[in-house]
């Protein structure tokens, strides 16, 4: 297989603006090379994977998406989707007439069973009895009102200065230097820095290089690499400083947090 991204054609569901269609479910199993470029929908989107890790992504932040959470894209924000693994991609895009009580910006959620269940019959079963599918849509919008967003959003910087070096470090999260080695690269002051992470992105840098480890982190656990593999792939000196800021930040141990995943995905099937 080529390492080029694929991107699909500009055809999008969430261009329905028929009202008559208050939800439209769409399911396609892509590539690990899979990217959707920028683009917006009149429709809200939750986009959700039942097998892979996507990254979704806007001008302001970034989610690592692994099952069994989704992203909610509200109408139209712009968004890119890239597969961080082949994915089993399962969407559903919402009329903007029956989710105005839902989440008016982009954020991670849980996505529990019945949910689940839901969005898997009404993507691969094709046809579904008209009444049964109005009780469905009616349902799904109720559901999604219920959950709440995870703390694993991302901010990315407008600052020039501050995009030279979050890109790199997402293309590394493993890169150990200080914002003091990225003075000279950059052409600004530690202070001057410093002061623009804050303003700009609400967080320290090291904050900020931390979260980006964190989110990482649950994209190769969720791949299946050992807790020591993770935590040397992302800088740190040993396991066990990994496993104190993974706990610190998400409240259980990696070991456990993937547990606990396999556990609702052995439910969810």
């Amino acid at each position: 297989m080529s390492n080029s991204r694929q991107h699909p054609q500009r055809d999008h569901h969430g261009d329905d603006e028929d009202l008559r269609s208050p939800v439209i479910a769409v399911a396609h199993d892509r590539p690990e090379t899979f990217e959707v470029p920028p683009h917006e929908h009149f429709r809200a989107q939750l986009v959700y994977a039942s097998e892979g890790v996507m990254r979704v992504q806007t001008e302001k932040a970034t989610w690592i998406v692994p099952p069994p959470q989704a992203v909610w894209v509200p109408p139209s924000v712009t968004h890119s989707v890239i597969n961080e693994s082949a994915v089993a991609f399962r969407a559903l895009y919402l009329h903007p007439g029956i989710v105005k009580n839902l989440h008016n910006e982009c954020c991670v959620v849980n996505v529990p069973t019945l949910l689940k269940e839901l969005i898997l019959y009404v993507t691969d079963k094709g046809e579904i009895a008209s009444n049964l599918q109005a009780k469905i849509i009616l349902l799904i919008p109720e559901l999604l009102a219920t959950l709440e967003p995870e703390p694993l959003q991302l901010p990315l910087p407008c600052d020039r200065r501050l995009k030279v070096i979050c890109n790199a470090l997402m293309d590394n999260p493993g890169d150990g230097r200080t914002l003091k080695d990225w003075t000279g690269k950059v052409g600004a002051s530690e202070r001057t820095l410093e002061r623009h992470f804050r303003r700009e992105l609400g967080m320290s840098f090291l904050n900020w290089r931390q979260h980006l480890r964190l989110m990482t982190a649950i994209k190769l656990l969720s791949d299946g690499f050992s807790v020591t593999n993770v935590a040397y792939e992302l800088g740190y000196a040993s396991a066990s400083a990994f496993i104190a800021m993974f706990r610190n930040k998400i409240g259980l141990p990696p070991r456990r947090y993937v547990k606990n995943r396999h556990d609702v995905d052995k439910e969810n099937n």
